[in-house]
């Protein structure tokens, strides 16, 4: 049985997992799209915090119940326009910050990121854009290092996934107004144990 999320539900794209996981530990319903041998692995790990769609499925199917998306992969044409359609209300986009070239998404996964062609679709679709673009992503626990947003495409640095993946999941509650992009840089500063705070971050960043 497929179960029907709540409309606030946000759909994470595979390469997303890292934010959807923390999205689960904060007990928040997600729809994650995996591919189809891996679903009843998906719901065996998480639990029911996560509705599991299928990546074999239509892109409208995968968008039942979703308020939000997340990409942090190839941006297919038919999900962008099946989000038009939909009605969805957000659109978080894992890009790429230009000095990026190399770390945890040295793969063909960070060619597809670093395609500014996916933020300019995005950008061009009407909805919602938030563009989030890691410095060097690297796979290490988060909250141990300050969280620094910027804009100017010019931050260099690195960043943990896991701090990635929060940054993600708080872009997703401020979205900016529909058919505006709001696109910026995350990269990890000095030692912290401070918690971000997120609400004087985000209100520091400019709109184009």
């Amino acid at each position: 049985m497929i179960r029907r999320p709540p409309r606030s539900t946000p759909l994470y794209s595979s390469a997303a997992s890292d934010v959807y996981k923390r999205q689960v530990l904060a007990k928040a319903t997600v729809v994650a799209s995996v591919d189809g041998d891996r679903i009843a692995l998906a719901e065996t790990r998480f639990g029911p915090y996560v509705n599991v769609a299928s990546n074999e499925w239509s892109a409208g199917a995968r968008l039942n119940g979703v308020r939000a998306v997340v990409v942090a992969g190839a941006l297919e044409d038919d999900l962008l326009d099946a989000c038009v359609r939909r009605g969805v209300k957000h659109l978080v986009l894992v890009s790429s910050a230009k000095s990026a070239s190399g770390g945890l998404f040295a793969d063909a996964d960070a060619r597809v990121r670093g395609d500014r062609g996916r933020e300019a679709r995005a950008a061009a679709s009407g909805l919602a854009v938030t563009v989030v673009r890691p410095c060097v992503v690297r796979r290490e626990p988060g909250g141990a290092r300050e969280i620094v947003l910027g804009q100017g495409d010019d931050m260099s640095g690195d960043v943990s996934v896991e701090d990635l993946a929060e940054t993600c999941a708080r872009a997703l509650t401020r979205p900016p107004s529909p058919g505006r992009t709001l696109a910026f840089e995350v990269r990890n500063g000095a030692p912290s144990s401070s918690a971000p705070n997120w609400k004087a971050m985000f209100a520091s960043l400019k709109l184009p």
